[in-house]
């Protein structure tokens, strides 16, 4: 994430974050030659901290390993392929997890995301058209001399490294192979799991990462204490990590040096750490030849530890750990909060505020605001799930906005020290003498410069030398381990000379007649040298010479090119002109003057939209952070960010940021349209290259040469505003696809988006293998039919939880001792010693399966039960609140925003606070709001006062009692706070009363003023008399409605003792004496209705509820007038039973019965109360009915509460598309959707439904009734059920009401025969009995039917006595279900007013 300096200010704000990571180094057998020791990294982990999951963002080590800085570079792109490979060794090395391997590669990312993607490589490409221009014309002037440069290569095109190249293609393709080759050698691989997720699955690495991390946890039996361990380069992984709320998170990445005092202090933590000495003895072991190896030459590795920054977190904000809030008081959310805030200096999505700068103290200041108005404020900024508060988020932004002329004039300030500071130093390097360095004072200047680094160790009699790491000390290791002898280092600083002679322009001298010059002068020199010797010595000299005037000419053209660049830096820093001139008066207006500013605002929608986009894209960003992405489209459509001072009374776009529009993203090669300039056209299909070149292409307007920015006052180009035009899709598209018809099968391929989520690779042998290879040996089964790893306990063995299937037959390979993994076909074009890519990989010993994330849950902000915290390591010192200064030294505003502790700093808010910009208006909004902050303040410094008192006391009102009693000593004092308190609150509430009353006289006058422009505009008098005639017709007409509907009310409540008896009797004289099933096989009536599963099916499509109404006429509705509407919702409603409470169970009525039957009703009620069912209630627990295919208003008592939710789900969406389409029809005849057109159309009345649990006797007893004053129940198994039961008994529809029971003959538990409602428990049972035989056979499972079954239990002439031994077994999920669902109701399920869903619109009456 673009967040400059984050890294830096958070290592230095909070070091123990930062963690050394210890390394074991690839050793060679007998520690020579080049043939590797076998790595074991099956061991214990010499860094201390062992890891479950290590995940990495595979884009942070694709660029490095394709051009990497150091080091041999790659001839070609398969070399790339096998050096990202090598580097992915290198961090299971490091790493070493125990559990889960994670590699994401950058997916097509969201829209507002492109533009920074866009904007990034049009400058980019456009600085090396610059630079190779530059380069001719220095190649010319140097041949013109007679220096010779090598032609150079044409630069290899990074921008490949995009979702939809044929590079990402071929990418994934190697990295599958490398992963099965892996799995197959690698005993540390074969315990893992391993997912890959390539550029053909949508989304940034990063967040794809998090997305699994958080659905995960989000599952029951998920272990709150795995061991996370994220590799990558962005900044945002540290918010990310932080938004996870994981209790042991760690982010791994290469060391991060920043000038010589980081050195200094790396080098001390190592050395008190014992790192230093640790990591020598490891590298001794290795050997002088190994040290020299590629895997052994990296950058070490640093480690930031979550875990330590949030104990950080709690320290710095402790003042506010527990705040006065009526709500949730948590850390976490704490937490969140702090992750909010850090949007506001920098993101990928938004340009950040132009006060705010983290080298300027910028996040320090909002830690200081924020601790400071919390305890005021009533709440946190955010919410779970990502939502954020706006209203507390105005009162932040306030404070920013009122210090806005101070951070200017103080950056003025700074950057004009900055740039005398520049000049000085440039002076002082023209005219200064460069002193020797390394303490060799005695020794002559020219001596000194001819030494090399070693050389001058060696001088300064510096015998012992350090054994270092990574590429500068190299040639000391060398010296150190292998011995090199004193005419070598001669020979060195032979070559030296040479190359310092060709630079500096003189006449050229061979290479032998230094190293002869350097050997008479050198001292201590080794004199017995051999002729052979000699002889040697200068013929190595010779066959240097050619080589060293190469390097020598292509330095000297890269320096001449440098100098060119740098002269260039330095004229746009001469000429650069600031028009706007943030630091001076008046600033603001001619800010949204200023050619580009205004363009920009004016093109894109005006202040007001700029202002509603940039918080709304606050909020985006929030989201995307905690729960994924909630707009693939959505972007900021402009250049420029608001100011602080702008963005007041924010809370008016609260509605505007709580929802997006659902989209999909881009496909790969529509993102490479969006984001590459011409100058990459390359990479995309070759008949769409004309759209980003030629001059007729429609959208050549989207591909500019020259790129246009805005200096916005800055000297340095990086620092610019690229100006590009943003993509228009519509048009974008409707230019691409006609020339997708030409494309190649490769290009069509590129163009794909993955199906699933990525692939898991396991060894065949691995626990979780054993329980699902049988997916990969189906035929067609699992083909598109997704196998749920929470089956069969595979999640209790593994804790791993999502679904998966057959992979695509590229990727589907047998996995038998003759199996065989082939090579990627380009793999010859390799030309390294690795054996990684030489051979096929045989056997196959890998698991390939396409993976898919469980069901998306809300992501909570809290520490999951279970999870241990790691101990506490911070010391009193530690605890001391940092403030890093990044800006060389400059004034900062991080001691400001605070409590105010002296008068200098207080002298400088006041004077911060009452400088306004010129010619702007201080509204009364803005007085209040400074108001309620000063009182917050004040507030909060009472606060503070009376902890220092023994009792701690909080509230003001309270301080005077509570100080007599701690310490009469205080009494003083106490009356002063007393005073000031009062004092302060007279003086508020007087302010307060007065600009409330200057207000209510502005809204009073702005009022008379609409009033009048209303009169004005309005028509005549004698049609406004008419349309007042008409309004109160209408009047009347309401109110008669809603007397018919109290009438009919009345009605129906007297029909409840009716129905009250009814119950009743059905309670007393048998359930299910009226059944309408009489027989056994359920299954066998031909005329049977569909069910309601089958209508549930029909729910998921665009029909979705009441697709079948009859009786109601939605055109009609909407057509008719207000007397005919009024007459069909009356006769679409529903009786009301008036029952108070809930009906009592039919076990209680049936204690006493008779027992006529086999089994007595009472038994029998007793049998069925121990099964739940779930039933969609409101909130005072009345269900809800739906009109059905037949008209019929039916309520539904659910067998499995999965069913339930999921009908419920269905509902709630169906009930929006239909308000949504209601509301799209009106504004297309009204050309708006007024208040009136809002209440006339209703809510969703779903969204306010719940789900409790009603006992199955009681269930049972309403469902065999029937009819009930106009409506009915029934009850509802699970579409599982359904479909097993059919599948069973052979037959095509399972008639409306009726539940299947599952058994198998002569199976008994403890003398009972049990009836399941659910088929795979049944099985699971039966094997669990099986005490001998093969339990691995399966039962011949029969189906009855519930009704027909409890029917003949209880029917008088019964004769059956096994039916005795029946028992009902209810599903496993129930029991818990129904404890969820009742825990801490008030009302639970109770007969009474029912609610009607109408087919369109969505109407509650």
């Amino acid at each position: 994430m673009g967040v400059p300096a984050f890294y830096r200010w958070l290592s230095e704000k909070y070091p123990k974050i930062v963690q050394d990571v210890l390394e074991d180094r690839v050793h060679l057998v007998a520690g020579q030659g080049s043939i590797r020791v076998p790595f074991d990294a099956t061991k214990p982990n010499p860094s201390g901290l062992e890891a479950d999951n290590l995940y990495i963002d595979m884009n942070g080590i694709i660029h490095p390993c394709s051009h990497p800085e150091n080091g041999p570079q790659p001839k070609n792109e398969q070399e790339m392929y096998e050096n990202v490979c090598l580097y992915v060794d290198r961090l299971m090395r490091a790493v070493r997890p125990r559990k889960l391997l994670y590699l994401a590669i950058d997916g097509v990312a969201p829209r507002a995301k492109m533009n920074q993607q866009r904007s990034r490589r049009f400058r980019s490409a456009q600085e090396a058209r610059e630079r190779a221009e530059t380069e001719v014309q220095v190649r010319e002037s140097l041949e013109e001399q007679g220096v010779k440069v090598a032609a150079s290569e044409k630069p290899w095109d990074s921008n490949v490294i995009t979702p939809g190249t044929k590079f990402m293609i071929d990418l994934s393709e190697y990295i599958r192979f490398y992963v099965r080759k892996r799995i197959a050698t690698d005993k540390a691989w074969k315990n893992i799991k391993v997912i890959f997720s390539d550029a053909s699955v949508p989304g940034e690495g990063e967040h794809k990462i998090m997305s699994h991390v958080r659905q995960q946890r989000a599952q029951p039996g998920y272990n709150p204490n795995l061991v996370h361990v994220l590799h990558g380069l962005d900044a945002d992984l540290i918010m990310l990590a932080l938004a996870t709320h994981e209790a042991h998170f760690y982010i791994l990445r290469e060391e991060v040096l920043f000038g010589r005092r980081s050195v200094e202090a790396t080098e001390q933590r190592r050395e008190e750490s014992g790192f230093a000495f640790k990591q020598k003895l490891m590298d001794e072991a290795a050997g002088g030849t190994a040290m020299e190896l590629p895997e052994n030459a990296n950058k070490p590795l640093q480690r930031l530890s979550v875990p330590v920054l949030r104990e950080y977190l709690a320290n710095e904000f402790s003042s506010v750990m527990n705040p006065p809030f009526r709500g949730e008081v948590s850390f976490e959310r704490l937490v969140d909060d702090v992750v909010f805030m850090c949007f506001f200096v920098g993101n990928d999505f938004l340009p950040h505020l132009p006060s705010l700068d983290i080298r300027d103290g910028g996040l320090d200041y909002l830690f200081n605001v924020y601790k400071r108005l919390l305890p005021g404020l009533g709440g946190y900024l955010t919410d779970h799930g990502g939502k954020v508060n706006l209203d507390r988020v105005d009162v932040i932004l306030a404070e920013v906005g009122a210090i806005e002329d101070h951070v200017f004039q103080l950056k003025h300030k700074n950057e004009e020290n900055d740039k005398r500071r520049r000049q000085m130093q440039k002076q002082n390097r023209t005219h200064g003498n460069k002193m020797p360095a390394g303490g060799i004072v005695n020794a002559p200047q020219q001596d000194f410069q001819k030494l090399g680094r070693a050389g001058r160790m060696l001088a300064a009699d510096n015998k012992d030398i350090k054994l270092q790491r990574g590429h500068t000390a190299k040639e000391e290791l060398r010296q150190k381990l292998k011995g090199k002898t004193k005419p070598a280092l001669d020979n060195a600083n032979a070559a030296e000379a040479l190359k310092r002679e060709l630079l500096g322009g003189g006449t050229k001298r061979k290479a032998s007649e230094i190293a002869s010059e350097e050997t008479s002068t050198a001292s201590n020199g080794d004199e017995e040298m051999t002729i052979d010797e000699t002889e040697t010595s200068k013929t190595s000299d010779s066959e240097m010479e050619t080589e060293e005037d190469k390097k020598a000419a292509a330095k000297k053209l890269k320096e001449k090119i440098k100098a060119i660049e740098q002269a260039k830096l330095d004229d746009y820093a001469k000429n650069v002109k600031d028009n706007v001139k943030l630091h001076e008066a008046g600033w603001k207006d001619r800010y949204y003057t200023d050619k580009c500013k205004a363009d920009d605002v004016q093109n894109n929608g005006g202040r007001e939209h700029l202002f509603r986009s940039y918080v709304k894209g606050l909020c985006w960003v929030m989201k995307y952070y905690y729960e994924g992405c909630p707009s693939w489209k959505w972007y900021f459509p402009f250049h420029y960010a608001p100011f602080a001072s702008d963005l007041r009374n924010i809370e008016r776009f609260q509605k505007d940021c709580e929802t997006f529009d659902d989209s999909e993203p881009f496909k790969p090669i529509e993102q490479l349209l969006s984001v590459l300039p011409e100058d990459s056209s390359h990479a995309v299909p070759k008949e769409a290259r004309w759209l980003m070149a030629d001059e007729e292409s429609p959208i050549i307007d989207f591909y500019p040469h020259d790129v246009p920015c805005d200096p916005n006052g800055k000297a340095m180009p990086w620092l610019w505003v690229v100006l590009l035009p943003f993509i228009d899709e519509e048009r974008l598209l409707a230019a691409l696809h006609p020339t997708m018809k030409k494309w190649t099968t490769k290009e069509l391929l590129c163009n794909s988006r993955g199906l699933d989520d990525g692939y898991v690779f396991l060894h065949k042998e691995h626990a979780l293998s054993k329980e699902i290879s049988f997916v990969v040996t189906s035929k067609d089964e699992y083909v598109k039919n997704k196998f749920c790893l929470s089956d069969k306990d595979v999640a209790k063995i593994s804790s791993f939880f999502g679904f998966v299937r057959k992979p695509l037959s590229h990727e589907l390979y047998e996995f038998d001792d003759n199996s065989m993994v082939p090579l990627p076909a380009s793999a010859s074009k390799i030309s390294r010693s690795s054996d990684l890519f030489s051979s096929a990989v045989e056997p196959n010993e890998a698991i390939c399966l396409a993976f898919t994330e469980p069901t998306m849950k809300s992501h909570r902000s809290e520490i999951l039960s279970g999870a241990v915290l790691p101990p506490s390591i911070l010391t009193d010192e530690d605890r001391r609140i940092r403030r890093p200064r990044l800006n060389r030294g400059g004034d900062t505003i991080a001691n400001m925003g605070g409590h105010n502790k002296n008068k200098k700093g207080g002298k400088k808010k006041k004077a911060a606070s009452k400088s306004k910009d010129a010619g702007e208006i201080v509204s009364p909004e803005d007085q209040i709001r400074l108001l309620q902050s000063q009182t917050s303040s004040l507030e909060f410094q009472l606060a503070c006062k009376a902890e220092e008192t023994t009792d701690g006391i909080a509230v003001c009102a309270d301080l005077r009692s509570a100080l007599a009693e701690a310490n009469k000593k205080h009494q003083e004092e106490k009356q002063m706070t007393a005073d000031i308190s009062a004092t302060m609150t007279r003086q508020f509430k007087s302010m307060q009363h007065q600009l409330l009353e200057k207000i209510t006289e502005r809204e009073r006058i702005i009022q008379n003023l609409r009033d009048e422009l209303l009169e004005a505009q309005k028509q005549s008098a004698e049609q406004l008399a008419a349309k007042e005639r008409i309004i109160q017709q209408k009047d009347e007409e309401a109110a008669l409605c809603r007397q018919e509907i109290e009438d009919l009310c009345k009605h129906f409540a007297d029909l409840f003792v009716d129905a009250s008896k009814q119950i009743s009797s059905v309670m007393t004289k048998g359930p299910l004496r009226e059944a309408s099933c009489t027989s056994a096989n359920a299954f066998s009536t031909p005329t049977a209705p569909r069910g309601l599963m089958a209508r549930g099916l029909s729910m998921q499509k665009s029909s979705d509820i009441d697709n079948g109404v009859q009786n109601v006429d939605t055109k009609e509705y909407y057509n008719s007038d207000d007397k005919t509407r009024r007459q069909i919702l009356i006769n679409t409603a529903v009786a009301v039973l008036a029952a108070s409470s809930s009906s009592p169970s039919l076990a209680e009525e049936m204690k006493d019965s008779n027992k006529s039957g086999v089994v007595s009703t009472g038994k029998l009620a007793s049998l069925l109360k121990s099964t739940p069912t779930f039933a969609i209630v409101d909130a005072r627990g009345v269900p809800y009915f739906v009109v059905g295919e037949d008209a019929k208003l039916t309520s539904y008592f659910f067998l499995s509460y999965t069913e339930a939710k999921r009908i419920l789900d269905v509902a709630i969406s169906s009930s929006d598309q239909a308000i949504k389409e209601t509301k799209k029809e009106i504004k297309q005849k009204k050309g708006t959707v007024t208040k009136e057109d809002e209440v006339e159309i209703g809510i969703n009345p779903w969204k306010q439904a719940r789900i409790t649990s009603v006992p199955l006797d009681l269930a049972v007893s309403l469902c065999s009734k029937g009819k009930l004053a106009g409506a009915y129940f029934r009850l509802a198994p699970a579409e599982s059920d359904i479909e097993d039961a059919l599948q069973i008994d052979g037959s095509d529809d399972l008639p409306e009401g009726k539940v299947p029971l599952f058994y198998v003959e002569d199976f008994t538990i403890a003398d009972q025969e049990p009836l399941y409602f659910q088929k795979e428990q049944l099985i699971t049972d039966w094997k669990r009995e099986q005490k001998s035989g093969d339990k691995t056979a399966e039962p011949v499972v029969k189906v009855s039917e519930l009704f027909a079954t409890i029917t003949e239990m209880v029917r008088p002439d019964g004769k059956d006595e096994e039916l005795k031994s029946i028992v009902f077994v209810a599903p496993l999920e129930s029991e818990k279900r129904a404890k969820q669902c009742l825990k801490g109701e008030k009302e639970p399920f109770r007969l009474g007013e029912r609610n009607i869903v109408l087919h369109n619109p969505a109407a509650a009456e």
